[in-house]
């Protein structure tokens, strides 16, 4: 049995009042226990994070990146923590092996790319070189961070710690309820590896503990810079208190990190290669557990859509849905299918979109064939939303591709905040014809020829690098004698 505690300064822990609570997996019967921190837990772990600020700055960049080099060694997983991880999010066991290799990837790599993105310094400073005697030198914070993680993706612990550890700085975790053993394994791993006990901490709450909520806005008040993954709604949620009649504004100071919004979309333009691109935006659509880089809308050129429309169905009729603890099942289950299959009835029944799949439900979890729909209305709910489940909304557009991204930008708005798609990928064979068009792409990843769910780790996410959130400029002339 998976046993998860706190990890506080460099030790598993229970919570101080020994309070506990259990999570179930909506998809299996398994139930998870897990520790119920309350204000000692949080203020053990600000202490342990901000005392470790002064160990930290002892190692050097060799020393740190050492570290995160062993660990992509020295990261494995059993058997039982496969089960585990697909039990309690649903998704296929193949597709949370990739993601334990996704971890590797990024242990083994992380620093590879930092150092292409900055120039260093006698191997240790990050820096920005102006000229040949100014640069801007990458201070690491003189303050702690936190992080509030997503439950759906058990890679996102080892993102966001790599860039602490290059960085060199301390931060605070709050592991989401639905998978927080994937953050402690992790934190844990660094820490045995030789990262300062209390640099990195992992705390778990119940959200939905009234007598909890005060937790959050803690651990916000605390701390310099709060990474939030989820949509702006999560990040509102976290920053303002409805306290009786009076709102209030919790971390003022610092700055907030949000990761989410997505409504990640295709243009497929006439020249390509039918097969491959539809594979691609298949395998973008099976990332479905996780919104934002997930695959909805595919904006398709009228000269090659019905072909591509019957290449797209071919490929997802050959898809096995099954039991996710099978080797060999390519989806899951799903909590909203229900639901969305409940909107597209009507949306049919209005005659706004044709279901292209053959579409049952085989259980309250599953589909007996992944949903492929297309759409006739651009303003369609089915192009502007993400849904959790394995979908894929077809549009005919027509005319040439600038239309194409006119109305990709038009599905992108949903606010003044939310205003970008997280991921658009582009298909065609004449890229350079179309750079004119696809710079004005409304997106914060614009990937060419590659699935949405395709995150390059040499760029930002969502317009931030992790590496400059967790420092400080200090502005460096030197003179050559």
């Amino acid at each position: 049995m998976i046993e998860i505690k706190n990890f506080i300064n460099g030790e598993l822990k229970d919570s101080f009042s020994k309070k506990k609570f259990n999570i179930e997996s909506p998809f299996y019967k398994f139930i998870q226990e897990i520790p119920n921190s309350d204000q000692t837990d949080l203020s053990l772990a600000l202490s342990a994070t901000k005392k470790s600020l002064n160990e930290v700055n002892k190692l050097n960049l060799a020393d740190r990146v050492n570290i995160l080099k062993k660990a992509a060694k020295e990261f494995n997983v059993t058997e039982e923590e496969i089960e585990y991880a697909v039990k309690v999010i649903g998704v296929q066991k193949k597709n949370i092996i990739k993601k334990t290799e996704s971890i590797k990837y990024i242990f083994n790599n992380a620093y590879e790319f930092s150092k292409k993105r900055y120039n260093y310094l006698v191997d240790e400073f990050l820096y920005h070189r102006l000229d040949n005697n100014s640069l801007i030198y990458k201070k690491p914070l003189e303050n702690i961070s936190c992080c509030f993680l997503p439950g759906n993706d058990i890679s996102v612990a080892a993102f966001v710690i790599s860039h602490v550890v290059i960085a060199g700085t301390s931060i605070i975790i709050k592991a989401s309820k639905e998978e927080p053993y994937f953050a402690i394994k992790i934190a844990s791993l660094i820490t045995k590896l030789g990262y300062p006990k209390g640099a990195i901490n992992v705390l778990l709450w119940d959200t939905d503990d009234k007598t909890r909520k005060s937790l959050a806005y803690s651990l916000i008040d605390n701390t310099e810079v709060r990474i939030i993954f989820g949509d702006d709604s999560t990040l509102q949620y976290l920053r303002y208190e409805n306290n009786g009649n009076k709102v209030i504004e919790h971390g003022k100071n610092g700055k907030f990190v949000l990761y989410g919004t997505g409504r990640s979309k295709s243009i497929v333009d006439k020249n390509i290669n039918i097969k491959e691109v539809a594979k691609n935006i298949i395998e973008a659509s099976l990332s479905y557990y996780i919104g934002c880089t997930s695959n909805k809308a595919v904006l398709v050129s009228e000269e090659i859509y019905d072909d591509f429309k019957q290449e797209i169905l071919t490929q997802i009729k050959a898809l096995n849905i099954n039991d996710p603890l099978n080797e060999d099942t390519d989806i899951g289950y799903a909590k909203d299918i229900e639901k969305v299959i409940k909107r597209l009835n009507e949306a049919k029944r209005f005659s706004a979109i044709s279901i292209l799949s053959d579409v049952q439900l085989k259980n309250k979890l599953q589909t007996n064939e992944p949903i492929l729909i297309e759409v006739f209305d651009k303003n369609s709910e089915f192009l502007k939303n993400e849904y959790p489940v394995p979908i894929i909304a077809l549009f005919k557009y027509k005319g040439d591709f600038e239309n194409a991204v006119n109305i990709v930008n038009e599905l992108s708005f949903i606010d003044s905040v939310n205003n970008k798609s997280l991921v658009v990928s582009v298909y065609s064979k004449k890229i350079k014809d179309l750079m004119l068009y696809i710079k004005k792409i409304n997106a914060n990843h614009i990937n060419i020829n590659l699935p949405t769910s395709y995150q390059n780790l040499a760029l930002p996410h969502q317009s931030v690098y992790l590496s400059d959130v967790f420092t400080q400029d200090v502005s460096v002339t030197i003179e050559y004698k």
